[in-house]
């Protein structure tokens, strides 16, 4: 992509040196700004896309989330159970 820029940049640079020896070239002149401009435009909208999609997962690790949502009515055992010991004894209490 950086070479593509540099690239581009010579073009452009080198359509301008020549334009006073050459008057034709001032189609080029524009193909090429017009290119510039929307190759500008292009990396700043995937600029914005980047910047939004790191504040969305920033969000997303700072805000904790909420255990009522992870509660069913469906449950058998509410809350559920972490080990055997506590299991046995909420099937037979």
């Amino acid at each position: 992509m950086v070479k593509c820029i540099l690239r581009d940049k010579k073009m452009f640079e080198k359509i301008i040196s020549n334009l006073p020896y050459n008057p034709s070239l001032i189609k080029d002149l524009g193909f090429y700004a017009h290119r510039i401009r929307k190759e500008e435009s292009l990396r700043r909208l995937g600029l914005l896309f980047i910047v939004l999609a790191f504040f969305v997962q920033f969000y997303a690790v700072i805000s904790p989330p909420k255990p009522t949502l992870a509660d069913s009515t469906n449950d058998m055992i509410s809350g559920g159970f972490s080990s055997i010991p506590e299991l046995v004894a909420d099937c037979n209490g």
